[in-house]
This record gives C-alpha cells, structure tokens and sequence, in this order.
C-alpha cells in the first residue's frame, strides 16, 4: 500500500494532469523574461489555443483543491514561480482561475 501511495505522489504533473502541465509548464516559466505578466501569460494562452482547450483547462482548474500541498507545489515548480508558502501558490492560481474565466467568457 506504501509503494502504491508513494508512486501516486511521484507521478508528475504532466502524467497526472497534462492540461495543467501544459498551461503552467508552457507559459510561464519564461513570462518574466519575456517581459510578461500573468495576465498577459493567460492571454497569450487564449490566443494560441482553441476554446475547446482553454474550457477544459478551466475545468482543470477547478480540481485543484488548496490543501494538495504536493500538487500546488509541483505547478509552481512547473511555473518556475516561487512562493514561500501553499497558500501563496493557492492565491496565485485564484488570479490564474480570475483571468482566464475573464477572458474565455468573452471569446
């Protein structure tokens, strides 16, 4: 039961969800290099991406659940972000979850 349990808690985000990878792996890392804020991160996201996807990725979001410190630590990782606590991570994906139902309820 041990191993099962540890293998679950190992499997990477891109195995375990590959919409959020692909949303927080994609276009965050280098959005401070490139200039951009998160808001401009999640518009170039609706830009490039069908709306079909951007729904299910919204959808995504919405199974996150702020007590999975493992999960929002690995999606800050995978964001190349760094918040000092889950909450911190909890409240950044808020503003994420924020503009992007903003922006796909106008497309």
């Amino acid at each position: 039961m041990f191993i099962y349990i540890f293998s679950l808690l190992m499997m990477k985000l891109q195995d375990t969800n590959p919409l959020l990878f692909d949303f927080f792996a994609g276009y965050f890392p280098d959005a401070d290099l490139d200039g951009l804020t998160d808001k401009e991160v999640v518009f170039l996201f609706t830009d490039n991406n069908p709306h079909e996807v951007i729904l299910k990725t919204e959808e995504a979001l919405d199974t996150l659940k702020s007590n999975d410190v493992y999960l929002l630590n690995t999606i800050a990782k995978e964001a190349n972000q760094y918040f000092e606590t889950p909450e911190e991570i909890w409240e950044w994906i808020q503003m994420i979850k924020t503009a992007l139902n903003s922006v796909s309820s106008k497309m």
